[in-house]
């Protein structure tokens, strides 16, 4: 994804050829359709503003377009789609404790791996709470159907942060009882049985992306763009 990140928008073979590669991968490690469109619905916002930037851009345009605005729309649209499509295949093929343990491993800072952790797990409790929430709100008859019956669910989100954050200091506070010294036990090393070492080949793959994306910038960049 850095490598992606750094290659000039007007290298299209290179994005390509990123582009290529990751389906490959993913095709390779079979992660569902169903799942690789489900992960891509967060790059819309980014699809609408990479349509938008070619109308209200500066520099030479054709028509209603400018020139620059697709080139920087396309930059958007690639790079973004490419991104996904990498965490999709990392979240897809590593379970969250191995690669929360990969992180620690890799000396991220205890804390953000902390934070990390929480999000993971307590996203889906408040997903579930909002769930009911929403759901007692549609027994009782609401049925948003102007923008102004959106001040309801404003405040369920208003009491929803409030209940995050006491439940998160209650947490905090029973962790701490229990031992708690700021970083979470790998449940992983704690079984005998189940070893994750990487291997040769495990390597090979790991390196497989970022040396082909370096590989197409440097040829991209020695021939020119395009």
């Amino acid at each position: 994804m850095v490598v992606v990140a750094i290659t000039p928008r007007r290298h299209v073979v290179a994005l390509g050829v990123d582009l290529a590669v990751i389906l490959g991968v993913l095709g390779w490690a079979q992660v569902g359709i169903g799942v690789i469109t489900k992960r891509m619905l967060i790059i819309v916002p980014f699809v609408g503003l990479a349509a938008l930037v070619p109308f209200v851009a500066g520099g030479d345009r054709v028509g209603p377009v400018s020139i620059e605005g697709l080139w920087a729309g396309w930059n958007i649209l690639a790079k973004s789609t490419i991104g996904v499509l990498a965490s999709t295949w990392l979240a897809s093929t590593t379970p969250m404790p191995r690669l929360l343990a990969a992180l620690s491993a890799l000396k991220m800072p205890p804390i953000m791996v902390a934070i990390a952790q929480m999000a993971v797990r307590y996203s889906e409790v408040l997903a579930a709470e909002f769930g009911r929430v929403r759901r007692a709100m549609t027994a009782r008859g609401y049925q948003p159907k102007r923008p102004t019956d959106a001040k309801p669910l404003a405040s369920v989100a208003g009491v929803m942060f409030v209940r995050s954050y006491e439940r998160g200091e209650r947490v905090h506070a029973a962790m701490l009882s229990r031992g708690y010294s700021g970083t979470m036990p790998n449940l992983d090393t704690a079984r005998p049985d189940v070893g994750h070492r990487s291997s040769r080949f495990d390597s090979m793959i790991a390196g497989l992306l970022p040396t082909t994306a370096a590989l197409a910038l440097t040829a991209s960049l020695l021939q020119g763009a395009i």
